[in-house]
C-alpha cells in the first residue's frame, strides 16, 4: 500500500474544509445504517479468499493505522511490536475521542482507510455499511486466534453483537472489560444504622426495609427528618437496580424470562412486584421525593454524605473506600462528618432468593477492524491475528505489550501484590504516550494489539487488596447484564427504544409516587407494546437466536 500523508485537519482553505465536513456529516446521516441492520439473519459465510494465504516470516509487513492523540508514534509499544514481529507501522493520524467521531469518518470518506484500526458498535456498523472495512470469516478467526475467540465466547458472548453487521463479523474483540463484570452495589451509613439499633449490613429485602423503618421513624412512631434512600430515574441503568434484582429482573434491559423467552425486563410481571414494594416505601417516606431528579453520582451522594439518607445505590467501588484518595467517599465523609462510618452493601436477597444488580458485562469496547482493501492482501490480516493470539497466550509478550519492560517501566510489587510502575512511568500521561495501559485496577483494559486476558489470567497483575476487595464486595455473580450487552444492540432499536424507555420512566415514576395505582402497570405494558414494543420483542428474539448460533459456532 502506498504511503499516505499523515492526516491533519486543514489549516487553510477553511471555508472549503467546513463545506466538505458538513457534506460528509449529511452523507453519514442519510446513508448510515440504523441498528435494525445489526443482527439480520444472514449467513456468516464471507466471500474472502484467505485459505491460500501464507505469512512469510522473511518479509517485513508494512501497516497503516491511527492512534489516540495521547500516544506517541514512536512510543515503546509501537517500537516493540515492530521489532518483535518484523512489521512496520505507519501512523496516519492521532485522534482525540471527539475527533474519532468527526475526523476519522472524514479521513475514511476521503479514501485514506488504514490497514487496521479500532471501532465498535454503531461506528463499526457504519463503517461496514459504507464498505470501508473487511468482513472476517469465522473459520479464519478460529484458526489464527483461537484462544481469544474462546475467551470472548465464554466470558462475554454478547460482545459478538458489537462487531457484527448484517450477520457478518467485522471486528475482533480485544478480550474482556474486567470492570464491566463487577457490580456496583450500594453503600450504608453504618453510624446512622447503629444509632437506630441496626448493627449489621442488611442482607435481605426485608432487612433493607427494616433499616429504612428504623432511620425514618423513632421509637414512638414519629417521622424523623431522615430518608432511607433516594434514586436516579434518569440514569435508568442504575435506578433501584438492586431492588428489581431482588425480584429477578433488570427493568431497562433485555433478559431471559422465567419461561425461557426473551423479554424486556420492564414489562416482566416480576417488575410489577418490585414497583409495588417501591410504592409502599415511597408512601412510608423511605424514598426521598427527589429520586425523580437526583443523580446517584452528585445529588444522591451529597444527600448520603450529609446524613440525609442512610443508603446510596451504585456506589460500591474500591475508589470510594480508598482513604488515600482525597476525592473518595470515605475521604469526603471524614471532612464533612468525621464520625461517619460506611460499609459496602450487599444486593438484597428477594422473596424467592433472587439477588443482583445491573452490570454492563465483560464485552470489550475495543475491536480491531481491517480496511476492505486488505482482501487483496489476506496474509497481512492473518499476521495481525497471529500477533493478537501471541500477545494473549505468551505471558512475556502480554506484559510487554501492556506494561512495558520489567525493570524499566514496571516491576512486581512484593509488598502489595500485582505490579507497580517505576519512575517516570508512574505518571499516567507518560505511560499513555508510550502506548501502555494507564490503570492497574482495570488491567483488563486492552493495549494496542494487546488483548485482555481472562480474570484468572490477569489477576496476578492486580494488587491483592483490589482483588480481595472485589471478591468480597463486588462479586461477579451479583451482576446482571443485558443479554445483548446494551438495549440498543437489537434491530430497530434506534427507531423505538428511546421513546419506549422514556415511556417506561414516566410510568414507573407515576406508580412509585402513587400518582397511578399499581394496576396501571398493565395499561403501561399494553401501551409499551403498541408503540413499538411488540416489534422490539420479535426482533430481540431473533437477535438472541442469531447470537446463540454465532457463539456456538465460535465454540466448535
Amino acid at each position: 500500500m502506498n504511503k499516505i500523508q499523515k492526516f491533519k485537519f486543514g489549516q487553510s482553505g477553511g471555508g472549503l474544509v467546513v463545506f466538505y465536513f458538513i457534506c460528509l456529516l449529511v452523507f453519514f446521516w442519510v446513508f448510515t445504517p440504523s441498528k435494525k441492520q445489526a443482527a439480520e439473519e444472514v449467513s456468516l459465510n464471507v466471500d474472502f479468499d484467505w485459505r491460500g494465504a501464507v505469512v512469510d516470516t522473511n518479509v517485513i509487513y508494512e501497516y497503516t493505522t491511527v492512534l489516540p492523540n495521547s500516544v506517541d508514534d514512536d512510543g515503546w509499544q509501537i517500537k516493540f511490536l515492530e521489532d518483535e514481529y518484523n512489521i512496520k507501522i505507519d501512523v496516519l493520524g492521532n485522534f482525540s475521542e471527539e475527533e474519532v467521531i468527526t475526523k476519522l469518518p472524514l479521513m475514511l470518506a476521503g479514501g485514506d482507510v488504514p490497514d487496521f484500526f479500532g471501532a465498535a458498535g454503531d461506528y463499526l456498523r457504519s463503517f461496514a455499511y459504507h464498505e470501508f472495512i473487511l468482513p472476517l470469516p469465522v473459520e479464519m478467526l478460529k484458526e489464527y486466534c483461537p484462544t481469544l475467540i474462546r475467551m470472548v465466547s465464554e466470558y462475554a458472548p454478547e460482545g459478538w453483537l458489537e462487531c457484527t453487521y448484517e450477520g457478518q463479523i467485522y471486528g475482533v474483540p480485544l478480550g474482556l472489560w474486567y470492570s464491566g463484570m463487577l457490580p456496583r452495589s450500594g453503600v450504608w451509613r453504618m453510624d446512622i444504622l447503629e444509632t437506630n439499633g441496626i448493627y449489621e449490613v442488611p442482607v435481605t429485602i426485608d432487612d433493607m426495609e427494616a433499616a429504612f423503618e428504623a432511620v425514618c421513624y423513632d421509637d414512638q412512631g414519629n417521622r424523623t427528618s431522615m430518608y432511607g434512600m433516594t434514586g436516579d430515574i434518569q440514569n435508568h441503568y442504575s435506578t433501584f437496580s438492586e431492588v428489581f434484582g431482588a425480584f429477578g429482573v433488570l427493568p431497562f434491559s433485555w433478559i431471559v424470562g422465567s419461561n425461557g423467552e426473551v423479554i424486556w425486563g420492564g414489562i416482566d410481571p416480576r417488575a410489577e412486584d418490585a414497583l409495588k414494594l417501591l410504592n409502599s416505601w415511597y408512601e412510608k417516606g423511605y424514598i426521598h421525593p427527589d429520586f425523580q431528579i437526583d443523580k446517584w453520582y452528585s445529588q444522591g451522594t451529597r444527600k448520603f454524605c450529609n446524613g440525609k439518607t442512610a443508603y446510596v445505590n451504585y456506589a460500591t467501588s474500591t475508589m470510594n473506600f480508598d482513604k488515600s484518595n482525597q476525592g473518595s467517599m470515605v475521604s469526603m465523609l471524614k471532612y464533612m462528618q468525621p464520625n461517619a462510618r460506611i460499609e459496602p452493601a450487599v444486593p438484597p436477597v428477594g422473596p424467592t432468593g433472587e439477588q443482583g444488580t445491573h452490570v454492563w458485562g465483560a464485552g470489550s469496547l475495543s475491536m480491531v477492524v481491517f480496511g476492505k482493501h486488505l482482501a487483496d492482501e489476506p496474509e497481512k490480516v492473518i499476521k495481525i491475528l497471529q500477533i493478537l493470539e501471541s500477545n494473549l497466550v505468551n505471558s512475556t509478550l502480554y506484559e510487554q505489550t501492556k506494561f512495558g519492560k520489567r525493570g524499566v517501566h514496571w516491576d512486581w510489587d512484593e509488598e502489595n501484590g500485582g505490579i507497580k510502575f517505576l519512575e517516570p512511568y508512574k505518571s499516567k500521561e507518560v505511560r499513555r504516550a508510550q502506548g501502555l495501559i494507564d490503570c492497574i485496577p482495570f488491567v483488563a483494559n486492552c493495549g494496542f494489539l494487546s488483548p485482555a486476558g481472562s480474570p484468572e489470567y490477569f489477576s496476578k497483575y492486580v494488587p491483592r487488596s483490589e482483588f480481595e476487595w472485589n471478591k468480597k464486595n463486588s462479586k461477579p455473580e451479583w451482576g446482571k447484564s443485558d443479554i445483548f450487552r446494551t438495549a440498543t444492540n437489537v434491530k430497530d432499536a434506534d427507531k423505538y427504544m428511546a421513546d419506549l424507555i422514556e415511556l417506561q420512566q414516566v410510568a414507573y415514576v407515576k406508580i412509585i409516587t402513587g400518582e397511578k395505582p399499581i394496576d396501571y402497570f398493565d395499561e403501561f405494558v399494553a401501551q409499551w407494546k403498541s408503540v413499538g414494543g411488540d416489534v422490539m420483542l420479535e426482533n430481540a428474539a431473533k437477535t438472541y437466536e442469531f447470537n446463540q448460533g454465532l457463539v456456538e459456532e465460535m465454540k466448535e
